[in-house]
Order: C-alpha cells, then sequence, then structure tokens
C-alpha cells in the first residue's frame, strides 16, 4: 500500500454516472477501486461506522506506536505516552474528526470527481503542519489493521485489496494538493 510513485490516477464519467478510476500507467501494480471494490467498501465501512469513536482510537493508536515521528507532528499530543492518548480529550476529537472524514468520502464514492477535489485540498491543508507524503502510508497501514480489527473475519483478502486500492487514489489525491502547496 502507499506509494511514493509518480503516476497518476483519473477519475473517468460516463454522462452523470461515475465510474471507477482508471490507472493511466498500467506497468504499475497499483489498480484503483473497481464498481465491486467500492461496494465492498461501503458494505464494510457500514460496519465499521457503528463506532466511530472507538475506531478512531484504534487507528491513531496503532498510528502513533508504530510511527512515533507522526505523532510529534501533533503539537497537543506530542508528549503524551500512547496508553494515556485514548482519555485526551485532544487526541479525541483529532482521531473522531478524522474518522468523520473518512465516513464522509465513503459516502461520496458516487462522486469520484468531487471526492477527488476534497482529497486535493485536504492534501494542501496539510502542508501548514509539516505533513509530507511519506506520512501517509503508515495512515493507511493504520486504517488497514483498525479494518481488520474491527471488521474480523469480515475482512477478508477482497476487502483489504479493496481498501488499499481506494487508499492508494486517496494517497495520490493528497499528494498532488500537497505537491500544489508546496508550490504556492
Amino acid at each position: 500500500m502507499g506509494c511514493s510513485s509518480s503516476k497518476q490516477t483519473t477519475v473517468t464519467t460516463n454522462g452523470n454516472k461515475p465510474q471507477p478510476a482508471q490507472n493511466q500507467d498500467q506497468s504499475n501494480t497499483k489498480m484503483a477501486p473497481t464498481a465491486q471494490d467500492l461496494q465492498l467498501i461501503k458494505d464494510t465501512w457500514a460496519l465499521v461506522a457503528l463506532d466511530l469513536k472507538k475506531h478512531g482510537i484504534t487507528l491513531f493508536t496503532r498510528l502513533f506506536q508504530q510511527n512515533p515521528s507522526v505523532q510529534s507532528l501533533f503539537e497537543k499530543l506530542k508528549d503524551i505516552p500512547c496508553d494515556e492518548l485514548p482519555t485526551n480529550a485532544d487526541f479525541l476529537f483529532h482521531a473522531g474528526r478524522v474518522m468523520e472524514t473518512i465516513d464522509h468520502a465513503i459516502h461520496a464514492l458516487d462522486d469520484l470527481p468531487a471526492l477527488a477535489e476534497v482529497l486535493k485540498q485536504l492534501g494542501s491543508s496539510h502542508a501548514q503542519y509539516n505533513v509530507t507524503k511519506e506520512y501517509f502510508q503508515p495512515v493507511g497501514e493504520a486504517l488497514v489493521y483498525t479494518l481488520e480489527t474491527g471488521l474480523g473475519d469480515k475482512c477478508t483478502p477482497e476487502v483489504k485489496t479493496a481498501w488499499v486500492r481506494l487508499y492508494d487514489v486517496i494517497i495520490d489525491n493528497m499528494s498532488q494538493g500537497l505537491d500544489a502547496a508546496a508550490k504556492k
């Protein structure tokens, strides 16, 4: 998952019906989500969305445990031990906000061009926090971990593949936004 590749992923439309993104570089092993992937993502997210707070805590606890340098980007959280994070108001606020953002993105999968623009803006907004593209991959890994723990046996290889494909599109678009902010 994740990528520092320069391959662009685009989104196409067919009339008014959005189509899954198509990779321009077919030699790359990354693939955009298929229609079946998008349905798996929606179906599994419906289960995760039943407790966004719990899954947000899992995601960020895992992220910070596996990548302490990411935690150091958060001024209010950088000196808090991981075992104290789940009760910290700032941690809970940010984890909840990220999970709500993911929830909105999942509900926007039927309008991929609009979602791509939102992701680019989100990437651009992260430039002010000294986020670099290298931080996106660990977030994706923590998301997959969160899905595995939250979905249990419902997190099949097909489900993981679908989420990895979606996260690759997220990374590509957020990276474009981050790059655009750096040029300003």
